[in-house]
Protein backbone atom coordinates (compact mmCIF):
# COMPACT_ATOMS: atom_id res chain seq x y z
CA UNK A 1 0.00 0.00 0.00
CA UNK A 2 1.08 3.27 -0.71
CA UNK A 3 1.07 6.58 1.43
CA UNK A 4 0.05 9.98 0.29
CA UNK A 5 2.29 12.96 1.75
CA UNK A 6 2.46 16.73 0.86
CA UNK A 7 5.40 18.35 1.69
CA UNK A 8 7.17 21.57 0.97
CA UNK A 9 11.28 23.40 0.11
CA UNK A 10 12.02 26.59 0.02
CA UNK A 11 14.35 27.22 -3.19
CA UNK A 12 18.09 27.63 -2.25
CA UNK A 13 17.64 26.09 1.48
CA UNK A 14 18.85 22.63 1.98
CA UNK A 15 16.14 20.43 3.67
CA UNK A 16 12.75 20.33 3.80
CA UNK A 17 10.37 23.42 5.23
CA UNK A 18 9.69 20.99 8.14
CA UNK A 19 13.32 19.21 8.49
CA UNK A 20 16.56 20.76 7.77
CA UNK A 21 17.84 17.08 6.98
CA UNK A 22 15.35 16.36 4.28
CA UNK A 23 12.69 13.98 3.94
CA UNK A 24 12.82 10.91 6.67
CA UNK A 25 10.52 7.84 6.62
CA UNK A 26 10.56 4.42 8.14
CA UNK A 27 8.76 2.01 5.90
CA UNK A 28 6.24 -0.27 7.34
CA UNK A 29 3.97 -3.19 6.82
CA UNK A 30 1.28 -5.19 8.56
CA UNK A 31 2.50 -8.47 9.07
CA UNK A 32 0.08 -11.39 8.94
CA UNK A 33 -0.45 -11.79 12.92
CA UNK A 34 -1.85 -8.17 11.98
CA UNK A 35 1.46 -6.14 13.39
CA UNK A 36 2.73 -3.41 12.21
CA UNK A 37 6.25 -3.52 11.42
CA UNK A 38 9.23 -2.08 9.62
CA UNK A 39 10.28 -3.49 6.49
CA UNK A 40 13.67 -4.51 6.21
CA UNK A 41 15.27 -3.29 3.26
CA UNK A 42 18.53 -4.86 3.01
CA UNK A 43 19.18 -5.35 -0.87
CA UNK A 44 16.63 -3.42 -2.10
CA UNK A 45 17.28 0.03 -4.06
CA UNK A 46 14.66 3.32 -2.87
CA UNK A 47 14.26 5.99 -5.98
CA UNK A 48 13.07 9.02 -5.60
CA UNK A 49 12.02 10.81 -8.57
CA UNK A 50 10.19 14.39 -8.64
CA UNK A 51 8.45 15.44 -12.34
CA UNK A 52 6.28 18.41 -13.23
CA UNK A 53 4.34 16.36 -15.55
CA UNK A 54 3.85 12.28 -15.24
CA UNK A 55 5.30 10.51 -18.37
CA UNK A 56 7.83 13.28 -18.39
CA UNK A 57 11.47 13.04 -17.25
CA UNK A 58 12.70 13.33 -13.87
CA UNK A 59 13.40 17.17 -12.73
CA UNK A 60 15.57 15.38 -9.91
CA UNK A 61 15.97 11.76 -9.02
CA UNK A 62 17.83 10.08 -6.20
CA UNK A 63 18.40 6.70 -5.14
CA UNK A 64 20.20 4.29 -2.32
CA UNK A 65 21.93 2.50 -5.20
CA UNK A 66 23.86 5.52 -6.14
CA UNK A 67 24.07 6.72 -2.87
CA UNK A 68 22.10 9.54 -3.11
CA UNK A 69 19.59 8.06 -0.32
CA UNK A 70 20.28 6.84 3.41
CA UNK A 71 19.12 3.70 4.46
CA UNK A 72 19.22 2.40 7.93
CA UNK A 73 17.64 -1.24 6.57
CA UNK A 74 16.44 -3.19 9.50
CA UNK A 75 14.52 -0.46 10.71
CA UNK A 76 13.37 0.34 7.14
CA UNK A 77 14.81 3.56 7.54
CA UNK A 78 14.85 5.91 4.73
CA UNK A 79 16.52 9.43 4.76
CA UNK A 80 16.09 11.17 1.24
CA UNK A 81 18.03 14.81 2.06
CA UNK A 82 17.85 17.70 -0.47
CA UNK A 83 20.59 19.97 -1.18
CA UNK A 84 20.34 23.68 -1.84
CA UNK A 85 21.44 22.86 -5.47
CA UNK A 86 18.72 20.20 -5.76
CA UNK A 87 16.01 23.17 -4.75
CA UNK A 88 17.15 25.49 -6.80
CA UNK A 89 17.25 23.06 -9.81
CA UNK A 90 13.67 22.19 -9.13
CA UNK A 91 12.45 25.88 -8.69
CA UNK A 92 14.40 26.38 -12.44
CA UNK A 93 11.06 24.55 -13.22
CA UNK A 94 9.11 27.86 -12.03
CA UNK A 95 6.32 29.57 -14.63
CA UNK A 96 4.75 31.20 -11.64
CA UNK A 97 5.04 32.47 -7.78
CA UNK A 98 5.71 28.29 -7.15
CA UNK A 99 6.51 24.55 -8.70
CA UNK A 100 3.83 21.88 -7.91
CA UNK A 101 5.84 18.64 -8.66
CA UNK A 102 4.65 15.57 -8.47
CA UNK A 103 6.91 12.92 -6.54
CA UNK A 104 7.12 9.00 -5.81
CA UNK A 105 9.32 6.90 -3.53
CA UNK A 106 9.98 3.16 -4.99
CA UNK A 107 12.11 0.29 -3.33
CA UNK A 108 13.10 -2.04 -5.78
CA UNK A 109 13.87 -5.50 -5.04
CA UNK A 110 16.30 -8.08 -7.32
CA UNK A 111 15.67 -11.21 -5.34
CA UNK A 112 12.94 -11.71 -6.10
CA UNK A 113 12.37 -9.10 -8.58
CA UNK A 114 9.92 -6.18 -7.41
CA UNK A 115 9.19 -2.71 -7.68
CA UNK A 116 6.99 -1.20 -4.89
CA UNK A 117 5.53 2.55 -4.43
CA UNK A 118 5.52 3.25 -1.29
CA UNK A 119 4.59 6.57 -0.98
CA UNK A 120 3.71 9.63 -3.22
CA UNK A 121 2.19 13.01 -3.35
CA UNK A 122 3.12 16.51 -4.45
CA UNK A 123 6.18 18.83 -3.97
CA UNK A 124 5.56 22.04 -3.63
CA UNK A 125 8.83 24.87 -4.07
CA UNK A 126 8.07 27.81 -2.60
CA UNK A 127 10.92 30.68 -3.86
CA UNK A 128 14.05 31.07 -1.77
CA UNK A 129 15.51 35.06 -1.15
CA UNK A 130 18.96 34.27 -0.57
CA UNK A 131 21.60 35.58 -2.85
CA UNK A 132 23.98 32.85 -3.45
Amino acid sequence: MSVTYDFAVRAGNSGTTKNEVGLVLTHKARSADGAVQPVDLTGADVVFTARLVLRKPSVLRKSSGAGEISLTPAEGRILIPFSAADTRALWGEATGPEVILSYEVEVRRTDPPSQRTIMQGRLKVLPGGNDD
